[in-house]
C-alpha cells in the first residue's frame, strides 16, 4: 500500500499503522521505532525500504540534504523575494545550507546603518 505522500506503507500489529522505510530500518539496521530522529532516502525515492539507500538523521539533517539535493521547493527558486536573480556571484549560503540574495544582504545592511545613524 502507498500512503498519499508516496511512501510505502504496511499494517504492522505491534504498532499499527507503519511506513515501509521505517519497519526496514527497524528490521536491518537496529533503528528504535519510537526514537525521534527521522529515517532519510539517500535515493530520494520515498516507497523504496532498501536499507542501503536509508540513513538515520534529524528533521534539520534531512532539510539540508533536501537543498543540497535541490528537492526542497526552496532549492528550485531562482530570484529571491525582491526580484534578485540567485546567481553566483548574487548568492551565499548560510551555515544551515540556506541560500541568501547577496544584493538584498547589501540593502538589508546599509538601511539598518542608517536607522543607527538617525538615533
Amino acid at each position: 500500500m502507498v500512503s498519499k505522500s508516496g511512501y510505502g506503507k504496511i499494517k504492522w500489529r505491534p504498532i499499527g499503522d507503519l511506513r515501509v522505510h521505517r519497519l526496514a530500518a527497524h528490521l536491518w539496521m537496529d533503528f528504535d521505532l519510537k526514537d525521534g530522529r527521522r529515517i532519510c532516502h539517500r535515493c530520494d525515492n520515498p516507497p523504496c525500504f532498501n536499507p542501503e539507500h536509508l540513513f538515520k538523521g534529524t528533521d534539520k539533517e534531512n532539510q539540508i540534504d533536501s537543498v543540497k539535493k535541490h528537492r526542497h521547493w526552496l532549492a528550485r527558486k531562482t530570484m529571491c523575494k525582491h526580484g534578485h536573480k540567485f546567481s553566483p556571484e548574487n548568492t551565499y549560503t548560510t551555515k544551515l545550507g540556506a541560500r541568501q540574495c547577496r544584493k538584498c544582504h547589501v540593502i538589508n545592511v546599509t538601511a539598518a546603518r542608517r536607522r543607527r545613524m538617525r538615533q
